[in-house]
């Protein structure tokens, strides 16, 4: 059975890349996608996906607000976030809100599908790259 996805990215950052890998993937489904929170929340309530891969540039206290609310009205989601910050605290912050998975935007293409995998075992994932000092 496949991993049904929820893909929620900007409009601004463009979907393709990431909607071509989802697609392309013989594991995964692309349920639906949405460009903004609100539509966000209404699809996972109404479609109770597997995951959903949180794409969008919004401030960390609105990123913990959805992805509760994404929780409470389907228990069972995982969501994955991707981001640009590299802060430790930024990632806690998250993991905290209840993110299964927390992908550097650098990294994500080629981390995606391994966290996907790696979240539906119920087991947290934190980008490879999260604690690398930058120049």
């Amino acid at each position: 059975m496949a991993i049904r996805v929820l893909l929620v990215i900007d409009p601004g950052i463009g979907w393709e890349g990431l909607r071509r890998l989802i697609q392309q993937h013989p594991c995964l489904r692309l349920a639906a996608e949405a460009s903004d929170i609100r539509s966000a929340l209404e699809l996972t309530r109404r479609l109770q996906p597997d995951i959903v891969i949180l794409d969008i540039n919004i401030p960390l206290p609105e990123i913990i607000r959805t992805v509760q609310n994404m929780i409470r009205h389907a228990p069972a989601v995982k969501v994955i976030t991707i981001s640009m910050q590299s802060d430790r605290l930024y990632a806690e912050k998250s993991f905290l809100s209840g993110v299964s998975g927390y992908l550097l935007k650098e990294c994500a293409y080629e981390e995606l599908i391994p966290a996907i995998h790696h979240v539906m075992t119920g087991r947290a994932y934190l980008s490879r790259d999260i604690f690398r000092i930058r120049a």
